[in-house]
């Protein structure tokens, strides 16, 4: 990923992650407007293996999009849905998870969460 910035430093020739077969959409999301908060909804989440997994780590219940892939597409469908959206973004930083704990739970995100969201709102 290559773009320029006005409010900090542009990448260059950054890797995206995780990365896919078919390459990453990326949209414009919240600005400094309050029509810019109505393109995209921003979510704290983590998703796990389990659902006790998901909310040991977390410590969250709630808005908050936490457990295994099928309880976090169920929570992000219901709010999309609820809200009449098109773009979802889940944040993955929930503390402080070693790089090499987070990479899997993204994973588990973009292999089997998002495209059951696909499904249920199908």
């Amino acid at each position: 990923m290559t773009r320029g910035g006005r409010a900090r430093a542009s990448p260059s020739e950054q890797r995206v992650h995780p990365t896919t077969e078919s390459g990453l959409t990326v949209w414009i999301g919240v600005g400094g407007s309050p029509e810019s908060v109505v393109r995209a909804v921003h979510s704290p989440g983590h998703v796990a293996d389990t659902d006790e997994e998901g909310r040991e780590r977390a410590g969250a219940e709630g808005a908050v999009q936490v457990g295994e892939p099928e309880t976090v597409a169920r929570k992000i469908a219901s709010t999309a849905r609820l809200l009449g959206l098109s773009r979802f973004d889940l944040k993955h930083r929930m503390g402080a998870l070693p790089h090499d704990q987070l990479m899997p739970r993204i994973e588990l995100d973009g292999m089997k969460a998002i495209p059951l969201v696909g499904d249920v709102l199908a």
